[in-house]
């Protein structure tokens, strides 16, 4: 994971597919996964792993989530412009 961000505190945040319905409120997260014909498919998350206190969308620009290193794995919403390690599924 070389040249991933570290947060003080948090460790490296691996970004993954859960996005917020809508960037700019305080709107649930669902999963938002590309398609192989070009469009996103969305499904609800129906499990949930946040870090105490989060999301907290500090303001109002935390739309995407990541899984934090530093917090056992918990979950924790951050900008989507930042720069964070992938979480990528593969199906071989």
């Amino acid at each position: 994971m070389t040249g991933c961000h570290e947060w003080s505190g948090w460790g490296k945040h691996l970004a993954t597919a859960g996005r917020r319905i809508d960037p700019t409120s305080e709107s649930t997260f669902v999963w938002r996964v590309p398609s192989s014909t070009g469009n996103e498919v969305v499904y609800p998350m129906t499990y949930t792993n946040w870090e105490a206190g989060q999301p907290d969308n500090v303001y109002r620009s935390q739309g995407c989530m990541a899984v934090c290193t530093g917090r056992s794995y918990k979950w924790d919403d951050y900008p989507c412009g930042s720069a964070t390690c992938s979480v990528c599924e593969l199906n071989i």
